[in-house]
């Protein structure tokens, strides 16, 4: 049963939607019922003035507030002049997740977080994931970034497509994933084993812990393999949306290759 991330379980409760393209999203997918839109007052672009239609015809209420009250109402966040009032993020169980992927294909692509806690690089990935053919994301019930407005606005949208479970243990959530098929890879910058010198080619589940201290060393222990992004000397670390994007890129470029029989 689908749940609401962060917000409980009351589905009425509204959260916040910054800028064009993800309001768009929200409208063009269905994803979440839009209460009202709020715009500013002045300088309508072709494709707010698209947002703005495409609300209307939907039913949805569209309010227009003076440059200087819509300034002082949403603190000039980078929302460029728009904003979507949502109900809040669905989540799902890991069960449904798990269905839902083999539906989509027999070598589906999860991806799970481990302890990363910040919405700008959580958004990064999500968007990451949205482009890269990733089938959806697993989150802790704790220890993650909540599914908020940044998040939203820095995955472009993409948080109104990918399907996103969460679950109390990621340990349990680990074997449940290996029973069902899955093969479980670990991004650990110690790692001997580039990710390029491994088959992805099959059910995968990455896991991808934060840049500080990467995946907790119980979770490090359940994966099958452990791989790596070699990096320059003397480099800093990549973010999640780094990292993770070049991960899904490698899995997505050896699925592919596989079909075309390369």
């Amino acid at each position: 049963m689908a749940r609401f991330r962060g917000f409980g379980m009351d589905p009425s409760l509204e959260s916040l939607v910054y800028g064009i393209h993800s309001t768009m999203e929200v409208l063009t997918t269905g994803s979440r019922k839009c209460s009202r839109i709020v715009t500013m007052a002045g300088q309508d672009s072709e494709k707010k003035k698209e947002v703005i239609s495409k609300a209307k015809s939907m039913g949805i209420r569209v309010e227009v507030l003076p440059r200087a009250a819509f300034r002082k109402k949403f603190q000039n966040r980078a929302n460029q002049g728009i904003i979507a009032y949502v109900a809040a993020i669905k989540t799902f169980t890991l069960e449904e997740l798990i269905r839902s992927a083999y539906q989509a294909t027999d070598k589906p692509t999860l991806a799970i977080l481990d302890s990363i806690e910040d919405p700008q690089n959580l958004g990064a990935f999500i968007r990451s994931a949205g482009a890269l053919d990733c089938h959806g994301l697993i989150l802790p019930s704790r220890r993650a970034a909540p599914l908020n407005a940044t998040v939203a606005k820095v995955s472009a949208g993409a948080i109104e497509r990918l399907p996103i479970a969460e679950t109390t243990s990621l340990q349990h959530a680990l074997e449940t994933l290996r029973n069902e098929g899955f093969w479980i890879y670990g991004l650990d910058a110690e790692a001997p084993a580039p990710c390029w010198q491994v088959d992805l080619n099959g059910p995968v589940v990455f896991i991808l812990g934060n840049e500080a201290k990467g995946i907790r060393p119980l979770l490090k222990k359940s994966c099958d393999f452990l791989i790596s992004v070699p990096m320059s000397s003397g480099a800093e670390s990549l973010n999640a949306g780094g990292a993770g994007a070049i991960i899904l890129y490698e899995i997505l470029r050896q699925k592919r290759a596989a079909l075309e029989g390369k």
